[in-house]
Parts: C-alpha cells; sequence; structure tokens
C-alpha cells in the first residue's frame, strides 16, 4: 500500500495514476470538506494529464499584454490558457479519486514517521482531538504543499513566494480574453498580473518574497481603481534544480511532489501543471 500526504491536485493525481497500476492507495487531507478557493490560469498542456470539465473552466485566454513604465507588448498564443477555481479542481480530482478506488482519510493532521519492530510507520492525529492513528508503509508520498513536514525534516533552509491576489470587478476597457502583466519594481520584484475569470470579474495578483505584499497589491489597486470584491493567498516554495525529491530509507521510499517537491515553475510561480508531472513521474517509477 503507498501512503499519499495531501489532497492536493498532485496527491490526488498521483493516487488516481497508482490505482490505475493495481496500487493500493490511503489518501490523507488536513482539512475536511471546505476547499480554498483561488483562481487559477493553467496552461493548455495539462490537458496531457487530466480532461478539464468544460462546467469548472471560468474563461479562456489567447492573448497576453505586458506593461512596462516604457513600453506595452501585445502578443497571441497558439492555445488558449484556462482559467479556472482551485477549489473546483480538486472537487473533480477527488471524484475521480474516489471512483478509482482510492481512499481518501480526511480530517488527518501528519505527526511523524518512524521505524517499529522493522518496519516503517506514519503517524496521525485526527483534527481537534488527541487521537492518533498509525498505518504502516513502505511507499509513501508527500504531497502537502512547501509547509510539509517531510520537507521540513531533509531540508532546513526552505525559501518561499508570498503570493496574495484579490478579486476585482474588470474594468471595461479590459478584455475578457486577454491577461495582464505589469512589470514594476515599485510593486515586486516579480510581476503584477490581471486574469480575467469572465467579462465581469478578474483576479488581480502579486508575488513578492516580502510578507508586507498585501501593501504593495493594495497600492497598485488603488492607483489603477480596481474595485475589490475578495483577496485569495498562499506562498509557494522557490524551485531549486539541485532538490532530489525521492528519499530511499532502508526499507521504504519517500516521494514529495507538488509544492512539497519543490515543484514550482519559478517563472509564474506556477505550481499545477509541475505538480501532476511530478505526480506522473512518480507512478511510472513504479
Amino acid at each position: 500500500m503507498t501512503l499519499i500526504i495531501g489532497g492536493s491536485s498532485s496527491g490526488l493525481y498521483t493516487g488516481i495514476r497508482l490505482v490505475r497500476k493495481k496500487e493500493e492507495c490511503l489518501l490523507f487531507e488536513r482539512n475536511g470538506e471546505l476547499i480554498e478557493k483561488r483562481g487559477l490560469i493553467i496552461t493548455p498542456e495539462v490537458l496531457k494529464f487530466i480532461k478539464i470539465p468544460e462546467e469548472i473552466i471560468l474563461n479562456r485566454v489567447n492573448k497576453f499584454e505586458i506593461i512596462s513604465n516604457n513600453q506595452r507588448v501585445k502578443f497571441e498564443i497558439k492555445e488558449p490558457d484556462i482559467v479556472i477555481d482551485r477549489s473546483d479542481l480538486i472537487k473533480y480530482l477527488q471524484n475521480i479519486a474516489l471512483n478509482r478506488g482510492v481512499k481518501i482519510l480526511k480530517e488527518r493532521e501528519f505527526e511523524n514517521i518512524f521505524k517499529d519492530k522493522g518496519e516503517w510507520v506514519a503517524e496521525f492525529r485526527i483534527r481537534g482531538t488527541d487521537k492518533k492513528e498509525y498505518y504502516k508503509f513502505k511507499k509513501l508520498v508527500a504531497a502537502n504543499g512547501g509547509d510539509s513536514e517531510i520537507l521540513k525534516i531533509i531540508k532546513k533552509d526552505i525559501k518561499h513566494v508570498y503570493l496574495l491576489q484579490a478579486k476585482v470587478v474588470l474594468p471595461k476597457n479590459y478584455k475578457k480574453d486577454t491577461v495582464y502583466i505589469w512589470v514594476d519594481k515599485k510593486y515586486t520584484d516579480f510581476f503584477v498580473w490581471l486574469i480575467p475569470e469572465s467579462d465581469k470579474v478578474g483576479i488581480c495578483g502579486t508575488c513578492s518574497c516580502n510578507k508586507k505584499i498585501k501593501e504593495k497589491l493594495n497600492e497598485f489597486l488603488k492607483e489603477k481603481n480596481f474595485e475589490i470584491i475578495k483577496y485569495e493567498g498562499g506562498k509557494v516554495p522557490f524551485y531549486e534544480p539541485s532538490f532530489y525529491p525521492h528519499i530511499k530509507l532502508k526499507g521504504a521510499e519517500i516521494y514529495l511532489v507538488g509544492d512539497a517537491g519543490l515543484q514550482v515553475k519559478m517563472s509564474t510561480v506556477g505550481g499545477t501543471f509541475t505538480g501532476l508531472w511530478g505526480a506522473y513521474c512518480v507512478s511510472v517509477s513504479y
């Protein structure tokens, strides 16, 4: 049996891939039914791994406009990028995983791994209680984000990028089929984006190594006169090409996928496609 820690898209997809190979999978998710909402834009390359149903696609964009203090560049892409909400993608993958035979236990907090009488054991606590559960394993997949306890055990100096975005009323002079990118060090060393979810709503956000990211985003929103609906945020780790997300223990193996495996596309701080790719690589290694 393979234990999977984390019901992220990469964790769920790992389970979906492994049960195809007749591997029994037990997935542990710390949250209950409530799934964090966050708007995402993903490359059509993701369709090589999963089919995204039309009903969860919010928008498609095929144009980009990059704006600096001195220049403005427009270009069109051959295949449109897809705009979705993270929560809809997770629910969709959960249903597939359950239908394929992945067992999912929610409200489980990962605590530790240890060796007992020659066998490796993972320890979990049921959230809100002192009750512990123990599961033996020979293969374990950590897919529980950049704050993964497994990641912290093997890598002490994890660098993060803070991400904050606001759903805003899309101004009439911004087009539904175009993503707008501002490059201006006044706000961030990265960039500011505006991704239309519809002809009425957009996602305006930025990322920074500085925790005071909200102050800078609000400054930008005020300057552009964008009307804020609500905030969405998170943090992602830096990609490190020298990090190898596979650990061989005496009698067991641990794989790290998604943010837990530092599988982040640093050009856009995106993690959905890279996480699915990491999950695919785990499945073909079996």
